[in-house]
C-alpha cells in the first residue's frame, strides 16, 4: 500500500493575524506564500493558535491552491471566506 506524507516540499505556517489571506499582506498570508513558491512543492499549514477559541483565517479575496501545494488544517481552525468569495484547496489534510 502506498501512503502519502502530510509534508510536501517546504512547509509554511500561514499567519492567522492577516486581515485577508487572499492578498500579499505581510508576506505570510496564504496568497503571499502561494505566489512566492510558484512551482515548488510546498505545504501550507493553517495552525490552531488559540487555547479555547477557534483560530480564524479570513479570506476577503477568493483564493485557490495550485496542484503543487498540500494544505494542512489543524483541528480548531475556521476558514472564513467573505460572502461571494471562494477558497479552493486541491490537496487537504485535516
Amino acid at each position: 500500500m502506498q501512503t502519502k506524507s502530510l509534508m510536501y516540499g517546504n512547509c509554511f505556517n500561514v499567519d492567522p493575524d492577516e486581515t485577508d489571506q487572499g492578498v500579499e499582506g505581510n508576506g505570510r498570508s496564504a496568497y503571499a506564500i502561494i505566489t512566492d513558491q510558484a512551482t515548488n512543492p510546498f505545504t501550507l499549514v493553517f495552525a490552531h493558535t488559540e487555547q479555547d477559541a477557534a483560530t480564524n483565517y479570513v479570506f476577503s479575496t477568493s483564493e485557490s491552491t495550485p496542484a503543487n501545494c498540500h494544505v494542512i488544517i489543524e483541528d480548531g481552525v475556521t476558514i472564513s471566506p467573505a460572502t461571494g468569495k471562494t477558497v479552493d484547496f486541491i490537496s487537504v489534510f485535516i
